[in-house]
């Protein structure tokens, strides 16, 4: 095996035992309730009603927000989730890994997918009460195969045929 194959190889284990350690950390940290509106103050607010629905299905979310300078923000492992994504939280560099998909930092607007250097999304991903918001864009240019959109003041997620 080549020695920059062996490499990856081991980010990718290394990377998957931290999403053990975290997702278990964050079991001590659960989710609020849907029925309840919870406020993630950026500056803007909340979505109107903050609500998310993936392929038609309303998830159990920290509502959507508004950042100060109006872009929609929302919450990256709940919406990731509900799309099939795996999210693993790496403490010490402030990143979140999309597996298999991209690596993105908070406050930064660069991702990685693999090798590759993808450039900027649009605004960087904010950390506000242990929840990592990203842009709505995130969902339908870095992930790709999705639809994103509000309407009614509800966001929706669509997967693209």
């Amino acid at each position: 095996m080549k020695k920059s194959m062996r490499c990856t190889f081991f980010v990718v284990i290394l990377a998957m035992l931290l999403g053990i350690v975290a997702l278990t950390a964050s079991a001590d940290n659960p989710r609020p309730p849907a029925d309840s509106n919870p406020s993630y103050p950026m500056g803007g607010g909340t979505v109107v009603n903050g609500d998310i629905t993936v392929n038609d299905i309303r998830i159990p979310a920290p509502p959507a927000q508004l950042s100060a300078e109006g872009n929609v923000m929302l919450p990256l492992r709940a919406t990731a989730e509900a799309l099939g994504f795996e999210v693993v939280w790496i403490g010490a560099t402030q990143s979140v890994i999309v597996v298999g998909q991209v690596q993105i930092w908070i406050g930064e607007t660069r991702h990685i997918s693999g090798d590759n250097f993808l450039g900027d999304f649009g605004p960087p991903p904010t950390l506000i009460n242990s929840v990592t918001y990203v842009p709505i864009t995130f969902f339908s240019h870095v992930l790709n195969g999705f639809s994103a959109t509000v309407t009614n003041g509800v966001v929706i997620i669509d997967s693209l045929p």
